[in-house]
């Protein structure tokens, strides 16, 4: 079995949520970009928490699947109309910022599918757990293709944190190998924005849930998505 490397990201910057709670928005951006369409993070996590009901735009996060759909239903903004700015975070957008509708289109996946979308260069959005000795892994991770390996069920917190999973490397973390997953919170994070999560853990549903791909709208992308 071959390691398996997603193309687009050495060209996609790192993404770098700050203190916010706006990863799925930026986890929105990665995906999007990834098929050559530019999606505004702020843009996204603002009409997330919108349809997540959250209309005081308080920085409290919101679940993938509800952000993603939303911007499926609102269409997107270029991250040049509206830049992500954290003193932004609680306000509506400018007048002049109006999104563009039929240029992407997010949809879920089953997990098994996740090697055959990332052998075809898709990468795969998805919600991991979190907890205390995660945050304090990947702050400390200073070691190539160090692995994390799950916490105990009492450290685990009751939300997720939106990721991108870019690779899969086989053997890395025994014999089923172990995903590459990119996070938004910086180039310090893991090893340069990667951290490497056993297979076994990504394909817990009790841990990791949420597998979304991107694709262009049927009209612009000329090819037929994999089944």
């Amino acid at each position: 079995m071959r390691s398996i490397v997603t193309s687009c990201y050495p060209s996609v910057p790192v993404q770098d949520q700050l203190h916010l709670n706006s990863c799925a928005g930026h986890v929105c951006r990665e995906l999007a970009a990834c098929v050559g369409v530019d999606v505004s993070a702020m843009w996204a996590y603002y009409i997330g928490r919108m349809a997540d009901g959250n209309s005081e735009l308080e920085d409290t996060g919101v679940p993938l699947s509800t952000l993603l759909k939303a911007v499926n239903r609102h269409g997107v903004v270029s991250e040049a109309a509206w830049p992500f700015r954290a003193d932004m975070v609680s306000r509506h957008p400018p007048p002049e910022v109006v999104p563009e509708k039929g240029q992407i289109e997010f949809f879920p996946i089953q997990a098994q599918r996740l090697k055959a979308r990332l052998n075809a260069d898709q990468p795969v959005a998805c919600v991991v757990e979190m907890s205390d000795s995660f945050e304090r892994f990947i702050v400390n991770s200073a070691h190539d293709h160090q692995v994390f390996r799950g916490a105990p069920p009492d450290d685990v917190s009751s939300f997720g944190h939106a990721m991108v999973l870019t690779g899969f490397i086989p053997y890395l973390a025994g014999k089923q190998g172990a995903y590459m997953a990119r996070s938004s919170w910086g180039k310090g994070f893991g090893q340069c924005g990667t951290v490497y999560l056993p297979a076994s853990f990504i394909h817990d549903p009790t841990r990791v849930e949420q597998f979304y791909v991107a694709r262009r709208p049927s009209a612009l992308r000329g090819l037929e998505a994999l089944p």
